[in-house]
């Protein structure tokens, strides 16, 4: 799955289990369903959103997942984080050519402007909870 769709079927899961009632468990498939996927992508989803936190998870048959945490306390960047593993942006691993200014340069000034680039869209996902997301579900 592409790093940005990861993203957006991370949060399409966690609306999924904040719309249900607050402690009802709901099950990969379910949620499957909703996103219109396989079980088995919203299972490695749900392990990474268990690993910081973000959702319980019980095993078994009545078992399945919810939110660990009210949805006014989760933020995007806090699901962000938590599935994310790559840089928003890459740098190219080529060698450079010391006969090019351009290229021996270059590296470092993407460097700031990746690095400015990715602060002001975490600092955007940081202001943007569940429960904001929620009320625009129906909307």
């Amino acid at each position: 799955m592409a790093a940005n769709s990861r993203f957006a079927v991370s949060v399409h899961t966690l609306l999924a289990m904040a719309c249900r009632k607050e402690d009802e468990y709901v099950t990969s498939e379910y949620i499957a369903k909703s996103v219109n996927t396989n079980p088995v992508v919203i299972r490695r989803i749900l392990q990474a959103l268990t690993l910081k936190k973000l959702v319980n998870c019980q095993p078994g048959k009545k078992g399945g997942s919810r939110l660990a945490k009210a949805p006014e306390k989760i933020t995007l960047l806090d699901i962000y984080e938590a599935v994310q593993s790559e840089e928003l942006f890459a740098l190219h691993e080529k060698p450079k050519n010391k006969a090019c200014r351009i290229s021996c340069n270059i590296k470092s000034i993407l460097n700031g402007v990746f690095g400015t680039a990715e602060e002001a869209m975490k600092l955007n996902l940081k202001k943007t909870t569940l429960a904001d997301l929620i009320s625009q579900v129906d909307a």
